[in-house]
C-alpha cells in the first residue's frame, strides 16, 4: 500500500531542464518533463505529453475525439505540481462526437451534455448520467447490474461570471442534509450547486450528499466547536466558524475563485442574480453588506448577514493572510458581526447592498420569493418543502 500524501521529497536532476519535455509538447521521445510532479502520458504510439494525471479516454480539450492510452512513459519529476484552475476548456467538438443520454457511450467514452460522466454496466454497454449505483437498475429489462466503472472524463460546465465558490455548514442528522441532498440532484445543481465550485462542511463525521455537478459529493470536516449565546441574542457561533474558515483556506477552492461565499443551509440562493450583484465590484477588497436596518445602530445601519457572506477574493486573501493571527477578539458576537469587523481592520471595505437578501430582520422586512426584485437569496426556509417551494417561485419569476 503507498504511503497517503503528495510526492514532494527530491529534486529533480539538472539535465531534466534541458533534455525533458515542456508541458503541451510531446514527450513521447523523451519520456521525461521539465515540471515538477508531472509524468508524459502516451495518447498513442509516437505521441505522448506532460499531465499531472491522465484519465484513459478523449481528453476534452484536445484537438479531436482520438482516445488516449494514457500509458505512463519514464519516471515523474520530483516535486509538487502547482495548483490549476479546475475550469476546464471544452472543445466544440464534445457536442456532436460525444454520447448523449441514451445512447451507448463504450466507444465514446464521452458525454455530450455538460456534468454527465459515461458509466459502464458491461463490456457492451455504458450510458451517461451524473450518477451511478452499482448493482441492477430497476429500469432494465434485462436486470442485469451495472458495474458503474467510469469510461473518461467527467464533461464539466462553462464557469460564470464572476466565478463562485459556495459552502453551507450542516448538521448531517438534522434537516440541513435533506436540503443539501435536494439542492444537489435538482435542475442540475441549484442553490451552493448552481456555482462554479462548492463544498459541503461537517464536524459530525463524513457525509453522502449526493452526485453533483462536478461527480459525487461527500462532506469537508471541519473540528467542532461549542455554540453558545451571542450579546446580541443570536447563536455565539464565532469559534466554530473560525475553525470552518480555516477548513475553507485548507480545501482551497477559494483560491480559483473571484468570490468567496458562505449560505446558510436554509437560506435559498439564486447563482445567477448573485453574479449580477457582485461583479461590478469584482477585483476589489470588499465584503457585502446585504442587509438594512433600522436596529443595526451599533453597526451602522447595515451588516453582513450571516445567512449569505459574500466576501471577494481579494478581501479573502488578506483574511487568510491577516486576520486569521488578527482577528483573535470579539467572541462575543456572532460569526458574522466579528468577522465584518474583522475585515474593516484588515482592510476589507464594506460595499452595501441590501438587494441581494430578502429576511425578514431586514429592510423592507416584507418580501416574497415571487417578488419582482428578484432578490439573489431568500432566508430563512427550515425544512425540504418550503425551500423548495421558494425556489419553485423564484425560478417561475425568472432568473
Amino acid at each position: 500500500m503507498r504511503t497517503p500524501g503528495p510526492l514532494t521529497g527530491g529534486k529533480a536532476s539538472d539535465w531534466v531542464k534541458d533534455y525533458c519535455a515542456a508541458k503541451n509538447t510531446n514527450c513521447y521521445e523523451s519520456r521525461c518533463c521539465k515540471d515538477p510532479g508531472h509524468q508524459c502520458y502516451m495518447k498513442t504510439k509516437g505521441y505522448g505529453t506532460c499531465m499531472k494525471d491522465c484519465i484513459p479516454g478523449p481528453l476534452l480539450a484536445d484537438a479531436n475525439s482520438d482516445l488516449w492510452n494514457c500509458t505512463a512513459l519514464g519516471g515523474r519529476t520530483p516535486g509538487m505540481s502547482s495548483a490549476e484552475s479546475p475550469s476546464k476548456y471544452v472543445a466544440d467538438w464534445v457536442k456532436t462526437n460525444c454520447s448523449k443520454v441514451g445512447e451507448n457511450c463504450l466507444d465514446t467514452m464521452c458525454c455530450a451534455d455538460p456534468t454527465d460522466q459515461c458509466y459502464a454496466k458491461n463490456d457492451k454497454w455504458a450510458s451517461c448520467s451524473r450518477g451511478c449505483k452499482v448493482g441492477v437498475h430497476k429500469e432494465d429489462k434485462d436486470k442485469k447490474p451495472w458495474s458503474c466503472a467510469n469510461l473518461g472524463p467527467r464533461t464539466p460546465r462553462k464557469w460564470g461570471k464572476p466565478t463562485l465558490y459556495c459552502y453551507s455548514v450542516i448538521r448531517l442528522q438534522t434537516y440541513e442534509a435533506d436540503i443539501m441532498r435536494m439542492q444537489a440532484k435538482t435542475d442540475d445543481g441549484i442553490g451552493i450547486f448552481g456555482c462554479d465550485e462548492y463544498d459541503v462542511f461537517a464536524a459530525q463525521g463524513r457525509g453522502w450528499i449526493g452526485d453533483g455537478p462536478n461527480g459525487p459529493v461527500w462532506t469537508q470536516h471541519f473540528i467542532d466547536a461549542p455554540v453558545t449565546r451571542s450579546v446580541d441574542n443570536t447563536a455565539g457561533n464565532t469559534a466554530l466558524f473560525r475553525n470552518v474558515w480555516n477548513a475553507v483556506r485548507e480545501v482551497g477552492k477559494w483560491a480559483f475563485t473571484d468570490w468567496t461565499i458562505k449560505m446558510d443551509p436554509d437560506a435559498v440562493l439564486f447563482a445567477p442574480r448573485l453574479r449580477k450583484h457582485l461583479l461590478p465590484h469584482n477585483g476589489k477588497a470588499v465584503y457585502i453588506q446585504n442587509c438594512a436596518s433600522y436596529t443595526l445602530v451599533q453597526q451602522g445601519g447595515a451588516m453582513m448577514f450571516g445567512s449569505v457572506e459574500a466576501i471577494s477574493h481579494q478581501g479573502m486573501d488578506l483574511y487568510f493572510q491577516k486576520g486569521v493571527t488578527q482577528c483573535n477578539g470579539n467572541y462575543q458576537y456572532g460569526e458574522d458581526r466579528w468577522i465584518g469587523l474583522c475585515f474593516q481592520q484588515i482592510g476589507v471595505y464594506p460595499v452595501t447592498d441590501p438587494g441581494i437578501l430578502g429576511d425578514k430582520l431586514c429592510v423592507p422586512g416584507v418580501f416574497s420569493c415571487a417578488g419582482p426584485d428578484k432578490r439573489a437569496a431568500y432566508h430563512f426556509y427550515k425544512d425540504v418543502g418550503s425551500w423548495m417551494n421558494c425556489y419553485q417561485q423564484g425560478k417561475a419569476a425568472g432568473i
